[in-house]
């Protein structure tokens, strides 16, 4: 999938958070995903859980 999808597809099952926040966690998994939870926790304020099921998302569709 591309960015685009990967934001479309998280930002309808995760409406609370902003595309552009998606968007944003989409390239900064990309660029790191191995020692990206507690990066996207400080960034956003997300909880690590949740940053894990992002991470685990982008990364299964990149």
């Amino acid at each position: 999938m591309d960015r685009y999808e990967i934001v479309i597809y998280l930002a309808d099952r995760y409406s609370h958070i902003e595309p552009k926040e998606l968007g944003r966690a989409v390239d900064i998994v990309r660029s790191d995903p191995d020692g990206v939870t507690f990066r996207l926790a400080a960034e956003f304020g997300w909880e690590p859980s949740f940053c894990e099921d992002i991470r685990d998302y982008i990364v299964e569709r990149s």
